[in-house]
């Protein structure tokens, strides 16, 4: 049984916790994620990526100092859309079928790809952090559980942010890639700091403060 759901403030605050701890470690790798990119630039021979990778440290350098806040308030966003589900179109799942695969550009699935291969790389690098902390939101919020695809703190809520965060930068499909690629040890070192943030704010307001480990296998996740 769940424990007594603290909704409302105690939510709004692990949200925040969770965006601030995601946003702030982001940002403090912004030198090293341009580094990585300018090593790929002079590292290819592949002349079809020298633009991408160009324009990606152009808007890797153009998001600058404002890059903690807009990953900040992207974070909230898709954290508020999937406890508000069918609210907003973010807390859809993005599933593709073979059908829709017809309706959608070559672009647009290797957007998923890498959302979906940066989602993996982020849940095994959280598996133990990532079950305590959705499991204490769910009685948070005072459901029995969340199903990892329904999970408002699964690791694709927070690629896709990271995305959305780039996205504003530029509206290359291709360029966006290439940064979210040069992200992809930035997120891997800010997320457990972000779980760790939201397991610690949770426990300090009673919730599950025994719950320690995980059991089971990882589950793939489709979208988020």
């Amino acid at each position: 049984m769940p424990a007594r759901p603290v909704h409302g403030e105690t939510t709004r605050e692990v949200r925040d916790a969770l965006a601030e701890a995601f946003s702030v470690s982001v940002a403090g790798e912004l030198a090293a994620v341009t580094e990585l990119l300018e090593h790929q630039l002079q590292a290819t021979e592949d002349r079809d990526k020298w633009r991408p990778l160009r324009q990606a440290i152009d808007a890797v350098r153009d998001l600058g100092h404002t890059l903690r806040g807009r990953l900040d308030a992207h974070v909230r966003e898709r954290i508020d859309a999937k406890l508000t589900p069918g609210k907003d179109a973010f807390s859809q799942t993005a599933r593709f079928s073979l059908e829709s695969l017809t309706l959608v550009s070559e672009d647009e699935v290797q957007e998923e790809i890498a959302i979906g291969n940066a989602a993996r790389r982020l849940r095994e690098a959280t598996t133990d952090a990532f079950f305590t902390l959705n499991a204490r939101l769910a009685a948070a919020v005072g459901v029995e559980r969340f199903p990892e695809d329904k999970s408002p703190v699964h690791p694709r809520v927070f690629a896709r942010a990271m995305l959305d965060a780039i996205g504003e930068a530029t509206e290359d499909r291709a360029v966006r890639l290439a940064a979210f690629a040069a992200f992809d040890p930035a997120m891997l070192h800010a997320l457990p700091k972000a779980f760790k943030a939201g397991n610690e704010l949770l426990v300090h307001r009673g919730v599950l403060p025994e719950l320690r480990r995980s059991y089971g296998a990882p589950q793939q996740v489709p979208g988020a």
